[in-house]
């Protein structure tokens, strides 16, 4: 296992130790980066607690515990992020009704009362596709602002924290 997090102020972006490229990288807007051989290495360095809860050390043996830490944080990215959202938009002069402020702010671990399509298309609407059919009975609210984040897999996972995050994740 080699992982590597270079900081903003290393340009470079390293190699493995044997001269091979590195097979993933998340990149955040800062420019600091995680290079790791799995998309294991890299959940772990964003989720401390992450190694114990995959089975046996083996990269890619999904548990229940990894899959709960993935959808845990990705909650609370997804919570922070929308709220910014909202705190922009009515910095702008957003004026939100009662429902759409239910809707923006329902914990992101239960599906937002939303009823057909989320309309307004300068307001995105942050969900967690673990809330919504097939998962659940909740049908999944529809419009061009509605970003669905999915905690299911470790790639879904990281692509939903690049989303969140302003970042880039890259694959080999």
């Amino acid at each position: 296992m080699t992982i590597a997090v270079i900081a903003p102020t290393d340009p470079s972006i390293p190699k493995r130790p044997d001269g091979d490229d590195f097979y993933a990288a998340l990149v955040s807007p800062d420019t600091s980066s995680i290079f790791a051989d799995t998309l294991t290495e890299i959940v772990a360095e964003l989720i401390p607690s992450y190694d114990n809860s995959v089975t046996n050390g083996s990269p890619g043996t999904d548990t229940d515990a990894a899959f709960v830490q993935r959808l845990d944080l990705l909650a609370e990215l997804a919570a922070h992020r929308q709220a910014l959202i909202a705190a922009s938009a009515t910095n702008q002069g957003r004026h939100f009704t009662e429902a759409e402020l239910t809707a923006l702010f329902t914990p992101k671990d239960q599906p937002a009362p939303v009823d057909g399509a989320w309309d307004d298309e300068d307001v995105p609407l942050l969900l967690l596709s673990t809330n919504y059919a097939p998962t659940t009975q909740h049908p999944l609210p529809t419009g061009d602002a509605v970003y669905v984040l999915d905690p299911s897999t470790e790639l879904t996972f990281l692509q939903g924290f690049a989303l969140l995050s302003g970042g880039e994740l890259m694959i080999k």
